[in-house]
């Protein structure tokens, strides 16, 4: 098996350690390796466009490194596996990776491939979430020296000073729905969000739709109260609309992000793109598509 490993020797601590590790356990499976060090934001696009000729690619980085690997591989992509080395790696709860690099890279050689869903806002791919307004304009002012050393702390940091400089609303609207005033819209391809928060338990990446999920303004004081509850008791307040849908789009004066990096500004259409991904997923990844408990349906606006 020919593989190309594209590898992120900044993303989370030791990680140049454990990508040279990862070169030698993907070997000794009998792999012949070909590796390629991002050096720059992007430059794991631009790695993946040269796929051909490979039987698998394996991104050793963050969520978005692995973002930027879909993105350049589209729409011919090569069955694709991950090894977490990132500050979230909310994929690799999503799908049950192994939690030891030996069992990552054995999945990695090794594991079945599925094809799962992309979902697709403007140009670019994403394969967990889109998000815009408030979470997005989270992540715009993460201080990357500051996530270095704080990992997710650097996150909250930024939500604090969000929660009381919030974003302009934004809207939404679908066939099914629109709805305006909005402190912010989250569109997740999985359950997961954060960590391993479940957000959306009714998401799964072998769905054809994605699940939206609508979050109304809210004073400082709300937000705080709202991540709170979030954290602690791993559920949404009731106020909060959540549904599936193939296509929205969204509009406002807001920023954007897709699979925890910036991306840019609205208006936005976010589409799902089925069976588009051959993801290295083996055994144990997510598959459910039940309804989740506790949810009701958004009511239309008249």
């Amino acid at each position: 098996m020919k593989i190309k490993l594209i590898a992120n020797p900044v993303a989370g601590r030791h990680a140049a350690g454990k990508i040279r590790e990862i070169e030698r356990l993907l070997t000794s499976l009998g792999a012949k390796v070909d590796v390629a060090l991002t050096e720059y934001a992007g430059h794991a696009e631009v790695l993946a466009r040269d796929c051909r000729g490979f039987d698998r690619l394996v991104a050793a980085g963050g969520d978005g490194t692995v973002n930027e690997v879909i993105n350049g591989m589209m729409p011919r992509p090569v069955p694709l596996a991950v090894i977490p080395l990132g500050t979230a790696n909310i994929l690799a709860l999503e799908t049950g990776l192994p939690t030891d690099l030996v069992g990552q890279c054995e999945n990695a050689v090794r594991g079945g491939v599925r094809q799962v869903t992309l979902g697709r806002a403007g140009g670019r791919y994403f394969l967990l979430m889109a998000g815009a307004g408030l979470d997005a304009e989270v992540v715009r002012g993460v201080n990357l020296r500051a996530k270095r050393w704080l990992g997710k702390g650097a996150y909250l940091l930024s939500a604090l000073r969000v929660f009381f400089h919030p974003p302009a609303a934004v809207a939404l609207t679908s066939a099914d729905w629109r709805m305006s005033g909005l402190g912010g819209v989250i569109v997740c391809n999985g359950r997961m969000y954060g960590g391993g928060f479940v957000l959306a338990p009714q998401a799964s990446l072998f769905s054809p739709t994605l699940q939206v999920i609508a979050l109304p303004r809210r004073s400082p004081f709300g937000w705080f109260r709202f991540a709170i509850r979030g954290l602690l008791r791993g559920g949404l307040e009731s106020d909060v609309k959540i549904f599936a849908a193939a296509s929205i789009e969204v509009s406002g004066e807001a920023a954007m992000q897709l699979d925890g990096d910036t991306a840019g500004e609205l208006p936005c259409k976010i589409t799902s793109c089925p069976a588009a991904l051959p993801l290295v997923i083996g055994d144990r990844g997510h598959v459910s598509n039940s309804v989740g408990a506790g949810f009701k349906p958004a009511r239309k606006d008249k």
